[in-house]
């Protein structure tokens, strides 16, 4: 490289470190409103790690108590904390467990299913129970000879009969609980064929996998109130 080049590039190099400029943009302060909800929202999320933190301490008591049934296949405990059952709830060839932990405030809580593989158990499933939570099941609903899970509310809102149910079907293949989205108010199941039809929804729908697949659209007999599906 010869004398010129080397200039040339130092020159760049100066160019490139000289003084950076200052930015014009005013810097707003925070006013009342903003320190008011930051505020709110750090006390959301200490109220949030207080619950965590508590389900997580109760659940380790659960266990504790768990292991005491070890040797046994079934066992069912309750206290004012939480409370467990265990045995053969999804299939006969399974063992699974199910658990319910009250939150601090002592109104909700969530639920957990679990699967002893070889010598520990592995979660497959944890939900929260909401305000209008009527209490939860193992049921098969698709016809394929395992028990899948549900959890049964009731809508606060609106008029009529509003059952509720969240459903997750039970994968034999993954092990795993798959969410089943989509399902209208009063669901009635039809396992040994797999559908499942509503009242006020004049709809039958298959449940293939953990998919809602719309089968038929059927008559209202009733405008507003009730219809009947021929599942013969």
């Amino acid at each position: 490289m010869n004398l010129r080049n080397l200039f040339f590039c130092f020159s760049i190099f100066l160019v490139g470190c000289g003084p950076p400029t200052p930015s014009t943009q005013k810097l707003e302060l925070p006013n009342r409103s903003s320190f008011r909800a930051d505020s709110i929202a750090n006390s959301s999320r200490w109220r949030d790690t207080q619950d965590s933190l508590w389900l997580k301490k109760l659940e380790a008591e659960a266990f504790k108590k768990i292991y005491t049934f070890k040797s046994s296949d079934t066992a069912w405990f309750k206290c004012d904390s939480f409370h467990f059952e265990k045995g053969n709830l999804v299939h006969p060839d399974l063992i699974h467990l199910l658990i319910y932990i009250r939150n601090r405030d002592g109104y909700l809580g969530e639920y957990s299913v679990w699967e002893l593989k070889g010598n520990y158990w592995a979660e497959l499933l944890n939900v929260d129970s909401g305000n209008s939570s009527q209490g939860v099941l193992f049921k098969d609903v698709n016809g394929d000879h395992y028990k899948d899970f549900l959890m049964e509310y009731y809508a606060t809102a609106g008029s009529g009969e509003k059952n509720h149910d969240e459903v997750y079907l039970y994968n034999p293949r993954s092990h795993a609980f798959d969410y089943v989205g989509g399902l209208g108010m009063n669901p009635h199941f039809y396992p040994e064929k797999g559908i499942v039809t509503y009242h006020y929804n004049p709809a039958i729908d298959c449940l293939n996998g953990e998919k809602l697949e719309l089968l038929e659209v059927v008559e209202v007999q009733v405008p507003g109130t009730t219809y009947l599906a021929n599942t013969n």
